[in-house]
């Protein structure tokens, strides 16, 4: 009995589904190109984009980001060894921390295209879309919450002595 209540837990822990991660890109998510080539095609459409945050503003209405957008990993996370696809801007009702949003800092939005909105980088000015945000998500720095350089060579705390190990413990 004990064997087939086992068999029977297996089977059905077998048929579980995970659930489903809001930040992983979704194929029906239009493109940051896509909105900028036909733009009042893709009004109030929803997007799920990320990149690395350039400027924040608090206002008493609300805040807006400003982010160089890159592609995103399958996890959500933007890729910034990929080639940039442009900027876009994003509002919010409601105050962001600009030490959680710092410049620099990788996020990843979910919301919705409201406009199309021209800004002035240096002497360039650049159509880029505005988006309403819904949802964010800032990315941790990796290794951020070490006290001690990391040796780069390996991933294990204790490497050994020879090529690949220093022979020191480094966490």
């Amino acid at each position: 009995m004990r064997l087939l209540m086992l068999l029977l837990s297996f089977a059905l822990a077998g048929c579980a589904m995970q659930p489903a991660n809001p930040w992983q890109p979704r194929a029906q998510d239009i493109s940051l190109n896509d909105v900028l080539n036909s733009p009042d095609s893709n009004l109030q459409a929803p997007i799920l984009w990320g990149g690395v945050i350039v400027d924040i503003s608090n206002k008493p209405d609300g805040a807006t980001l400003t982010i160089v957008a890159f592609p995103l990993s399958p996890d959500g996370k933007p890729l910034t060894t990929q080639s940039s696809a442009g900027r876009f801007v994003v509002e919010s009702d409601g105050f962001l921390d600009p030490l959680i949003y710092a410049p620099d800092t990788l996020i990843t939005v979910t919301g919705s295209v409201s406009a199309i909105r021209h800004i002035t980088i240096d002497q360039k000015t650049l159509s880029v879309p505005l988006v309403v945000l819904k949802n964010a998500k800032v990315w941790p720095e990796k290794y951020a919450d070490r006290r001690r350089p990391y040796n780069p060579k390996h991933d294990l705390p204790f490497a050994g002595y020879g090529y690949y190990g220093t022979g020191s413990f480094s966490p």
